[in-house]
C-alpha cells in the first residue's frame, strides 16, 4: 500500500544512480511483473511477490542512491492496473462532475470511471476539512456498499468487515502525496472473472465509513458518514468491441473454452488435464500470456480455479486488451520438469 510514494520519499535523497545498477533495478522490476503468487482462498488473487519487493526495497535503502525517471515509471506501471491505464489512455473513460458530498468534515468526489463488462475502474478524491487527520497516515480504506441496477449486492460491508457474494476482487490504489494540504486521491478497481458484472448499467455506492491507518495496518481513526452515488457505468462511453481469441491447434489435454480480450483486460477460460500435462496445482504461476514473438508478457490480476474430474477449470484475468490488438498470442505453461507447453492462437475473424 503506498509502496510508490515512499519509495520516492525515501530513495530520493542521494544524487545520481549508476548506470549498471540502473539496468539491475530494471530487471529486478521485470522479475516482479512476472511473480505471481497464489490466494489460498476460494477465489485467486493476484499479488505482488512480496519476498522481491521487500529484498528490492532493502538493497535501494542501504545504497541510497536517488531513483531517476526511468525507474520512477517502473515503480508507477508496477503499481497500477496497466488495462485500466490502456483503456485511459486511449480515450476509454467516463469524466465526472458535479457529484462531490460532503459530510463528518470529508467531501468525496467521484472524478471518473472506467467499465468494463469484468472490470470497473472508480477514481475519487477525498478533501478532509482538518488536513491534521491525515498526519502519520500511510492508507485508507473504505467501507462501502455497492449495489447494481437490479438490487443484487456485488460488494458490501457487514460487522466482519467486507464481503462479496459473487467473489468480486477489489483493489486499491491510494496516493498520499497531497496529504498535507488534506487531499487523498484513490482508485478503486473491482474485478470479476465469473461473469456477474458484465450486464450491469449502473451501480449505486453507499460510503458508510472511511479507515486511516498508520504503517498499513494499525488504524488510527474510522470516520463514519454517509456518502451515497448513483452511478451510470456507460454514459457517453465509446463502445469498444471485444476481440475473442481460437486455437491454432488442438491439445488433447485442453479443453478450450473461450479468450476474449475487452478494454481493460482478458479472460481465458478452459478446463486443463493437470495429470497429463505434468502441471501442478500451482498452475496460476505457472501459465503466462503473451505475444506471438514472447517478447511481452501480459500480467495475471485476477482469477478463479475450481476441480473437476480429470484436472481444473480456470477462469484467468490478464492485462492485455482490446487496445493492445494482437494477431496472435501465446500461453505457455511450464510443467513440472521445467518443460514449456505452449498453445498458439489467433483473432477469431
Amino acid at each position: 500500500m503506498d509502496i510508490d510514494k515512499k519509495i520516492k520519499d525515501k530513495l530520493s535523497e542521494k544524487e545520481s544512480i549508476p548506470e549498471g545498477i540502473l539496468e539491475k533495478v530494471n530487471d529486478a522490476f521485470n522479475e516482479i511483473r512476472n511473480g505471481e503468487e497464489i490466494n489460498r482462498n476460494k477465489k485467486i488473487k493476484s499479488k505482488i511477490n512480496k519476498k522481491i519487493v521487500a529484498s528490492f526495497i532493502g538493497v535501494c535503502l542501504i545504497l541510497s542512491f536517488s531513483i531517476g525517471p526511468k525507474v520512477l515509471a517502473s515503480i508507477e506501471e508496477l503499481l497500477k492496473d496497466r488495462g485500466i491505464q490502456k483503456a485511459k489512455s486511449n480515450g476509454y473513460v467516463q469524466e465526472m462532475l458535479d457529484n462531490e458530498v460532503k459530510d463528518n468534515g470529508i467531501s468525496i468526489k467521484v472524478n471518473e470511471i472506467i467499465p468494463d463488462k469484468n472490470k470497473i475502474g472508480i477514481s475519487f478524491t477525498l478533501n478532509f476539512d482538518d488536513a491534521d487527520k491525515l498526519n502519520d497516515v500511510s492508507g485508507l480504506r473504505f467501507g462501502f456498499n455497492i449495489k447494481d441496477n437490479n438490487d443484487r449486492v456485488i460488494l458490501g460491508k457487514d460487522e466482519e468487515g467486507m464481503y462479496s457474494p459473487y467473489f468480486t476482487g477489489v483493489e486499491w490504489n491510494i496516493d498520499l502525496v497531497n496529504a498535507e494540504s488534506g487531499e487523498i486521491e484513490c482508485d478503486l478497481i473491482i474485478t470479476d472473472t465469473k461473469s456477474i458484472i458484465e450486464d450491469i448499467k449502473s451501480i449505486s455506492l453507499e460510503i458508510v465509513d472511511i479507515a486511516l491507518y498508520k504503517n498499513n495496518s494499525d488504524s488510527i481513526e474510522k470516520i463514519n458518514g454517509n456518502w451515497n452515488y448513483e452511478l451510470d457505468l456507460y454514459d457517453g462511453v465509446t463502445n469498444v468491441e471485444s476481440i475473442g481469441y481460437v486455437l491454432e491447434e488442438e491439445n488433447e489435454n485442453i479443453k478450450f473454452d473461450s479468450m476474449v480480450s475487452s478494454a481493460t483486460n482478458t479472460i481465458v477460460k478452459m478446463d486443463i488435464n493437470i495429470e497429463a500435462l505434468k502441471v501442478d496445482e500451482n498452475i496460476v504461476n505457472k501459465m503466462i500470456l503473451t505475444d506471438e514473438n514472447e517478447s511481452n508478457i501480459y500480467k495475471f490480476t485476477n482469477g478463479n480455479m475450481e476441480n473437476i474430474d480429470g484436472g481444473v477449470r480456470i477462469a484467468f484475468m490478464y492485462d492485455l486488451t482490446t487496445f493492445d490488438d494482437l494477431d496472435k498470442v501465446k500461453i505457455i505453461i511450464r510443467d513440472i520438469n521445467g518443460e514449456d507447453i505452449k498453445i498458439s492462437l489467433r483473432k477469431d475473424n
